[in-house]
């Protein structure tokens, strides 16, 4: 979707058309990254290693690794 669509949208449409056509896309990504995280937290928890969940925990929480 171009940015002058977008502009559009918001400009012109219902409220409820804009809030819907712009809802669906975010929450499909939501779904996206929480199907993510919940096979993530299962590979990882089959290793039995408490340091890697809390490593992985941690880089999640802060965005980088400390060694």
């Amino acid at each position: 979707m171009n940015d002058t669509k977008s502009l559009e949208i918001f400009e012109n449409a219902p409220v409820r058309k804009a809030v819907f056509q712009n809802a669906l896309p975010a929450m499909a990504a939501m779904l996206m990254v929480l199907i993510y995280n919940l096979a993530d937290t299962f590979f990882i928890g089959q290793t039995h290693d408490d340091r890697e969940l809390h490593c992985r925990h941690e880089r999640a929480l802060c965005g980088r690794h400390r060694g």
